[in-house]
């Protein structure tokens, strides 16, 4: 290779894309935390608001936010059995720092996930089961706390508006669980939902430049994943989940309420309405965790119609509670991470000494991508 090859690979390899996420995430940070925030509140009469508080009410919130820290262990140790709890605060922490501070986080943390469970044993086959039925049962309370906002609403209200939309989502969440409980108990109609979905998903995939995917081989990985893992006690981890998620929001309207904001400025049901809107837009990677996104969203849908003397309460609530959930994982997560690096007691080698349910690799009966092959 003569120098100027190299030089061309060289610019070839510079990390472009990288410095410009980098870079917009910034911008848009500062803009947020510049300008956006400031004009719902001051940042002084937040810090005010902030140290009125007694310390007792300080170590509540404290506890509180530890108690949701620690719960979502518990959901990854019955959602891979075999996980020790240890194990489960090292992945969960170092993998949540990554999402909370590092532009395109989510996708560098999966990676980051099976790195860990491959070199404590697990094979990579039962780290995507266990992967595949979190994000199952996490993806069905977002879509339950919606339809319980709605719900909410109706019932206060007593409009004809609210009902409408409170029983299109209500009606929605019974498909969605209809769904998965007919891929687990109905095996031929999952088959035929798989063939009758290959198409569409794939002319999606072939859209984006991606690899065909064989929906119904993934239909049978989810069968065999939740008969192997979760059979009999998928209602702990369903148990698990919600109660996860009841902590988040306790901690959220803790964390207001404990500024001095009563109920009757600002209900417990906008407080959930909120909550189910920022969970929406957390998922969306402008900025690591949603920072930023998450608290205009909190402060668009919880400011407007509160008298002004409680504005600058409800803004350091909601920076309170977004500091609780947000500083803990990457204060834990980074030093849990160099411990994973430096620690070799926990290694095992995933392939002579697996660890975990053994889920088989067994092909389908009918391949997804053979009938589109035939008929196109």
């Amino acid at each position: 290779m003569d120098e100027t090859e190299q030089v061309t690979t060289k610019r070839r390899s510079f990390p472009w894309k990288r410095i410009l996420q980098v870079a917009v995430m910034l911008i848009v940070l500062g803009f947020i935390f510049g300008g956006v925030i400031p004009a719902f509140a001051d940042y002084g009469d937040i810090w005010a608001a902030l140290s009125a508080m007694s310390w007792w009410v300080i170590a509540g919130l404290f506890l509180l936010a530890a108690a949701y820290l620690v719960e979502y262990w518990f959901v990854i140790m019955t959602a891979l059995p075999g996980l020790r709890f240890g194990e489960a605060a090292v992945v969960h922490t170092s993998t949540t720092a990554v999402v909370n501070t590092v532009p395109a986080g989510a996708a560098i943390s999966f990676g980051l996930m099976y790195a860990q469970y491959f070199s404590w044993g697990f094979p990579p086959t039962t780290t995507t089961a266990a992967l595949l039925i979190t994000g199952v049962w996490d993806n069905l309370t977002k879509i339950a706390i919606p339809a319980m906002v709605l719900a909410g609403m109706a019932w206060l209200t007593g409009t004809t508006q609210w009902w409408i939309m409170a029983i299109i989502a209500i009606v929605g969440v019974i498909v969605v669980i209809t769904l998965v409980v007919i891929l687990l108990r109905a095996p031929v109609v999952a088959d035929r939902i798989g063939l009758w979905l290959c198409r569409p998903v794939n002319a999606v995939m072939r859209r984006f430049n991606r690899e065909p995917v064989d929906i119904v081989a993934q239909i049978h990985f989810f069968q065999r994943s939740t008969k192997v893992i979760i059979a009999g006690r998928w209602w702990i981890l369903t148990l698990l989940t919600v109660g996860s998620q009841a902590l988040l929001i306790s901690l959220l309207v803790a964390s207001i309420r404990a500024v001095g904001v009563p109920s009757e400025v600002l209900s417990f049901i906008l407080i959930l309405t909120a909550y189910a809107v920022a969970r929406v837009l957390a998922a969306i990677p402008i900025t690591p965790g949603g920072l930023g996104i998450v608290e205009v969203a909190y402060l668009s849908i919880l400011t407007p119609g509160v008298p002004e003397e409680y504005r600058v309460q409800v803004a350091a609530g909601v920076l309170l509670y977004r500091a609780l959930v947000w500083f803990p994982p990457v204060i834990l997560g980074i030093p849990a991470l160099v411990f994973w690096r430096l620690n070799k007691s926990w290694r095992r080698d995933a392939a002579t000494e697996p660890r975990g349910p053994e889920i088989d690799e067994e092909p389908p009966s009918s391949s997804c991508l053979e009938s589109e092959g035939a008929a196109s």
